[in-house]
């Protein structure tokens, strides 16, 4: 899924999720009321020197992400 196909969806249900067997919070499922579902994916990596920080982060959207469960919020 692309950031632009999210234009006119309508959120029915957020879940913060994580890997199992860690404590990386980096995904965030979003359920739509057409019933297709996207997760958002926050990342980092790939060593470039010309980010803020050492690594450069991203934000990108992904169909679907093996070995998720559910995490409560803080």
């Amino acid at each position: 899924m692309k950031f632009s196909e999210l234009i006119g969806k309508t959120i029915i249900n957020t879940q913060l999720m994580k890997k199992n067997g860690y404590d990386d919070e980096a995904w965030v499922r979003l359920d739509f009321t057409d019933g297709t579902h996207c997760f958002v994916v926050s990342s980092y990596g790939s060593y470039s020197g010309k980010s803020e920080d050492e690594y450069p982060a991203f934000i990108l959207l992904q169909n679907e992400v093996e070995g998720l469960i559910p995490t409560e919020e803080a």
